[in-house]
C-alpha cells in the first residue's frame, strides 16, 4: 500500500499531485524572497550632502553658466546678414561661376622685400571696393530691409579692409593699372565678350550631348531587346531541334556515300566543240549577194535618217489639233471629225 499521512481530522490521504493551494503558497513565498533584497537596497540610500558641501563641491549655476547678455540690434542685424550672405553665396555658387583659389608658397625673405602700396593705389583700391559694395547691395532686389542689412555688413567689411591698406604689402609686379576701375571694367567687358559665346556654345554642345545620350539610351534599350529576342529564338530553335523527328525515309545511315550518280555512271557525254572558222572565211559565190544586201541596208538607213523625227512632229500636231477642236468645236462636230 501507498504511505499515508494524518490530516486535520485524522483522515488518511494518498500521496499524489499537490493541490492549487500549495502552488499559490509557493508563488507567494518566491515573491516575498524577491522583494527582500530590494527593500534592503532601498534602505541603504546615500545620505544627501549638506548645502555647504554641495557649494564646496561644485560651483553654483550662476558661476558655471553665466547668463547670455542680450545682443544689440546692430549685432543682430550683422548676424542675420551673415546668415543671408551664406544662403546667398550657396545660391550664387550654383548660379554663377567663380574663380578657383590658388595658394602659392612664398618665403618670408621675398615678402620682406615687398613695399606698401602708394596713396594712389590705396585710393584706387577704395574706389574698387566701393563699386563692389554697390554692385552687391543692388543684387538684393527691391527688399529695402535686406539691402540695408547687406550695406551695413559690407560697410563693416570694407572699413576693415581700408584700415589694413596702409599696412599691406604688394609684390613689385603689381602696378597701379591693375587697380584702375576703368581698366578693370574694360577688362571685364572683354572677358564677358569672350565668355558669352563660349557659354552659348557649351549650352549647344550640352543639348547635343543630351540628344546623343537619349539616342544612345534608346539604341542600348533596343539592343537589349534584340538580344533577348535572339536568346528566346535560340532557345525555341534548340527546343524544336530536340523535339523534331525526321521521317524514316529521309534518315541516312552513318557513313553513307552516294554511289553511281556521277556523269560517267549515268552516261553523260559532252559535245565536241564546233569549228567556226569556216563561217568567217570569204566565199566567192556569196560575196556578190552580201554586197547587194549591204548596199540595200545602207540605203534604208539613209532614208530613215531623212524622215527621222517626223513621227514625233506628227504626233504633236495631232495633239494640238485635237486640243483646238475640243475647245472650239461642238460635241457633234468633234465626234464627226474624230470618226472621219
Amino acid at each position: 500500500m501507498a504511505p499515508t499521512r494524518a490530516g486535520t481530522h485524522g483522515a488518511k490521504k494518498k500521496r499524489g499531485r499537490p493541490s492549487n493551494a500549495s502552488k499559490v503558497a509557493a508563488i507567494r513565498s518566491s515573491q516575498t524572497s524577491k522583494r527582500g533584497p530590494k527593500s534592503s537596497m532601498a534602505k541603504q540610500k546615500p545620505k544627501r550632502k549638506s548645502s555647504s558641501e554641495s557649494r564646496a563641491g561644485r560651483p553654483p549655476k550662476s558661476a558655471a553658466a553665466p547668463k547670455a547678455q542680450p545682443s544689440t540690434g546692430r549685432k543682430r542685424q550683422v548676424q542675420e546678414a551673415e546668415i543671408e550672405n551664406s544662403s546667398f553665396e550657396g545660391q550664387a555658387t550654383q548660379k554663377y561661376a567663380r574663380l578657383v583659389p590658388r595658394t602659392r608658397r612664398i618665403t618670408q625673405e621675398t615678402v620682406a622685400k615687398w613695399k606698401n602700396p602708394s596713396q594712389l593705389v590705396q585710393d584706387q583700391i577704395r574706389e574698387v571696393l566701393a563699386f563692389a559694395k554697390l554692385e552687391v547691395s543692388q543684387t538684393r532686389g527691391s527688399d529695402e530691409r535686406k539691402r540695408e542689412v547687406a550695406e551695413e555688413t559690407l560697410r563693416m567689411l570694407v572699413r576693415k579692409l581700408e584700415n589694413r591698406l596702409s599696412n599691406m604689402v604688394l609684390p613689385p609686379q603689381a602696378k597701379d593699372l591693375h587697380f584702375n576701375l576703368n581698366r578693370l571694367a574694360e577688362r571685364n567687358k572683354s572677358l564677358e565678350a569672350q565668355i558669352v559665346p563660349a557659354l552659348d556654345l557649351i549650352k549647344v554642345l550640352e543639348e547635343q550631348v543630351r540628344t546623343a545620350q537619349s539616342g544612345l539610351d534608346a539604341d542600348v534599350k533596343n539592343l537589349g531587346r534584340l538580344k533577348a529576342d535572339l536568346e528566346s529564338l535560340r532557345g525555341m530553335h534548340n527546343t524544336q531541334k530536340k523535339k523534331a523527328k525526321l521521317h524514316p525515309l529521309l534518315k541516312l545511315p552513318k557513313g553513307f556515300e552516294i554511289e553511281g550518280d556521277g556523269p560517267e555512271d549515268i552516261g553523260l557525254k559532252t559535245s565536241a566543240p564546233v569549228d567556226m572558222s569556216s563561217l568567217e572565211a570569204p566565199d566567192p559565190e556569196l560575196a556578190p549577194l552580201l554586197g547587194q544586201l549591204r548596199r540595200s541596208l545602207e540605203s534604208m538607213q539613209a532614208n530613215h535618217a531623212q524622215v527621222q523625227g517626223i513621227d514625233e512632229t506628227m504626233k504633236d500636231a495631232e495633239m494640238a489639233l485635237d486640243d483646238v477642236l475640243f475647245k472650239h468645236a461642238s460635241a457633234q462636230q468633234y465626234d464627226s471629225l474624230m470618226n472621219y
